[in-house]
């Protein structure tokens, strides 16, 4: 089982890339449980965007085992899980008449809904070999 999904050239297969997204999972949702329960703890939103950054790089290494171009899934990793919120959130504060809470649920669960996808396919998708070196 392959884990290092921060080296050069990585490649996750199925199997640890089901592991690597069940850990990062659960700790984007404790990581946002404790930010619910204590809205006061600064270091959460660091925490948060290394969790992101993580689950980005899980998708590129899987990518790269499928053999997929790999910014297609970073890049919408990153879209769905940071810019797309902070642009709704700008949106709302730059003085849109609407609720910030409709809104922001509205957009979470699209995001979401995008993210679970891109997962389940990457998850699902054999490996093809490793080209020679």
């Amino acid at each position: 089982m392959n884990l290092n999904i921060f080296r050069k050239g990585a490649r996750v297969d199925r199997a640890s890339f089901w592991v690597l997204v069940l850990i990062l999972c659960l700790a984007k949702a404790a990581v946002f449980q404790i930010g619910t329960m204590n809205p006061t703890v600064s270091f959460l939103s660091a925490l948060d965007m290394i969790v992101i950054i993580a689950i980005a790089a899980t998708v590129a290494a899987r990518f790269r085992d499928i053999g997929w171009p790999i910014w297609i899934g970073v890049t919408l990793v990153l879209l769905c899980m940071i810019v797309v919120p902070f642009g709704a959130f700008a949106v709302v504060g730059l003085g849109a008449k609407v609720d910030l809470l409709a809104v922001m649920n509205a957009v979470t669960i699209v995001t979401m809904a995008i993210i679970v996808a891109l997962l389940i396919v990457a998850g699902c998708v054999k490996s093809r070999p490793a080209p020679a070196a």
